[in-house]
C-alpha cells in the first residue's frame, strides 16, 4: 500500500512539475532585444517614408523599377486564367492592363453570355468591372 502511493505521490508531482515548467515564461534575453531593434528600425522607415511626400511611396521593399512587368497565369480556373501587365515610369504605374483571357484568346469582357448570367447573379459584370480595375 506505501509503495502505490508513493508511486501515485511521484506521478502527481512529475505531472505538476511538466505543467508548470511548460507554462513558465522564456526568459532569452537576446529574442527581446532583436524583437525591439525590428520595431525601432521598421518605425524609422515608416517615418523617413511618411517625411517625403514628393516620391512615391515605398509599401515594402524597395521603389519600383521602370519597365514593363508582365504576369501570366499558367493554370485556368473556370474556363479562364489571369493575364496582368503595368508599366512604371519614374516610380510609378503609369499604365495597367489586366483581364481574363480563355483557352482561344478572349477575354471575358467579350463574353456577353458570362457577362449577363454574372451581372445577373453578382449585380456587375466583367464587362464593367475589369476596365475600372485598369483605370485605378
Amino acid at each position: 500500500m506505501k509503495a502505490k502511493k508513493l508511486i501515485v505521490g511521484m506521478a502527481v508531482f512529475s505531472f505538476a512539475a511538466l505543467l508548470l515548467g511548460g507554462c513558465g515564461s522564456d526568459n532569452n534575453s537576446a529574442d527581446s532585444s532583436s524583437t525591439n531593434e525590428t520595431t525601432s528600425q521598421s518605425s524609422t522607415v515608416a517615418s523617413s517614408t511618411a517625411t517625403s511626400e514628393s516620391e512615391a511611396t515605398v509599401v515594402a521593399g524597395a521603389p519600383m523599377q521602370d519597365g514593363t512587368y508582365k504576369l501570366e497565369e499558367k493554370n485556368y480556373k473556370n474556363d479562364y486564367r489571369v493575364s496582368f501587365e503595368i508599366t512604371v515610369v519614374d516610380g510609378k504605374i503609369t499604365e495597367s492592363k489586366y483581364d481574363n483571357i480563355n483557352a482561344d484568346g478572349e477575354s471575358k469582357t467579350e463574353n456577353t453570355e458570362y457577362n449577363e448570367t454574372m451581372k445577373e447573379k453578382a449585380g456587375i459584370s466583367p464587362e464593367e468591372f475589369i476596365p475600372k480595375f485598369n483605370e485605378e
